[in-house]
């Protein structure tokens, strides 16, 4: 009978019954089933955070901002100490792949990514594709880390209890003098959020 509450405990916004003749042992499962979907993507993002970024291939970068996303899609349903572990490692991911699309973009703009045996037009056609690939990853990585940003502000008005706080030191010299001058502005943003600030 404690196995419910338990599971129930991870959820603000509990899963809807299937029908109003669901068992309490299926309503128990899919709950815990969901939960362990979540903390299984959660590693596999930090796994790959882990990673160099140059030596992922492009697929895994899409896959983990496919997860990254349905994650944050489903977070607010979930317990605050939940989806606090999600927007940590999501906003962290953000970061990474804005980073690693950065550095894409430079190396298709210099031609470096594409072989010189191939022809001007074929060159000139990868490089176009590429770019345009790049550049929808950026757009989105700065998508990931604004929502990651937003939901962290708002928990921490919500629930300030076990926010993070300040992190100067994931910031530039630049941005810590900016911080200085507006504290007020400041003060609030979470960890997670100023290490993906960081990478602007």
């Amino acid at each position: 009978d404690s196995m419910l509450p338990r599971a129930l405990s991870h959820f603000r916004i509990p899963l809807k019954s299937l029908h109003v003749r669901e068992s309490p042992l299926s309503y128990f499962l899919r709950h815990a089933r969901t939960c362990s979907d979540v903390l299984k993507d959660v590693q596999h993002l930090r796994q790959l955070l882990a990673r160099n970024p140059n030596h992922l291939s492009s697929s895994e970068v899409d896959n983990a901002m496919k997860m990254t996303l349905d994650l944050l899609d489903v977070a607010p349903a979930l317990s605050v100490a939940l989806e606090r572990q999600i927007l940590s490692t999501c906003g962290k991911c953000g970061g990474k792949v804005f980073k690693h699309s950065k550095s894409m973009l430079f190396h298709t703009l210099a031609g470096a990514a594409f072989p010189s045996t191939t022809t001007l037009t074929e060159r000139l056609r990868e490089q176009q594709e590429a770019y345009a690939k790049n550049q929808e990853r950026l757009d989105m990585s700065r998508l990931i880390m604004q929502t990651v940003v937003f939901r962290e502000l708002q928990l921490a008005r919500t629930h300030p209890t076990g926010a993070s706080g300040p992190v100067l030191a994931a910031l530039s010299d630049q941005q810590q003098q900016q911080q200085r001058r507006a504290p007020l502005a400041a003060k609030d943003v979470p960890t997670s959020a100023a290490i993906g600030l960081a990478y602007f």
